[in-house]
């Protein structure tokens, strides 16, 4: 039944010797990443870039000292693109001792673009897609904290911009802002 849930979990699971080395993976993982079995061994090689070295060392560490551990990250797919991930890390016991570890990981990238998305139109106009006034006041105090540069603030009003929609309609009231926008 333990094997079963190993090989057939929808997440990949990728169980680690007590050096913190790849030792077996299953389907979902391979998948995730594009791997073939035989590169399970090599797998860090390709997951973990430059940039994530350090976080992946001490993941390892801190669960094969027998810590429970869980990030959100980026690991890297054979073919060279980033595929956000959260990783569940957790060391498995022999005999009372640590004897490896299991790192579960899910592909969470679809919930990221969600969560980028959201922010930005949080933050920005939807008819001109420019900065809006939360996010304008937010850069404008950070400006001001600063003070190391001398910068601008330019407000633009439109006279009878009122008009437009009135008598020539919301359409080309909402054409006019984006070209000047």
């Amino acid at each position: 039944k333990f094997q079963q849930l190993f090989d057939n979990a929808p997440l990949g699971i990728l169980m680690l010797d007590p050096q913190g080395q790849p030792q077996a993976a299953n389907a979902a993982f391979l998948h995730l990443f594009g791997l073939k079995a035989a590169e399970v061994a090599g797998a860090f090689a390709v997951l973990v870039d430059e940039a994530n070295q350090a976080q992946h060392a001490a993941l390892v560490q801190r669960a094969l000292a027998g810590a429970n551990v869980h990030v959100e990250t980026s690991r890297r797919h054979r073919m060279g693109h980033s595929i956000d991930v959260a990783i569940l890390g957790y060391p498995y016991l022999v005999a009372g001792r640590v004897a490896g570890a299991f790192f579960l990981y899910q592909d969470i990238s679809q919930r990221k673009r969600y969560e980028e998305e959201l922010a930005y139109q949080a933050l920005h106009d939807q008819l001109t897609g420019l900065p809006n006034r939360t996010l304008f006041l937010d850069r404008l105090s950070q400006a001001l904290a600063r003070r190391q540069r001398r910068f601008a603030a330019m407000m633009l009003d439109l006279d009878d911009f009122k008009r437009v929609n009135d008598t020539m309609g919301h359409a080309a009231g909402d054409t006019l802002l984006e070209h000047i926008a």
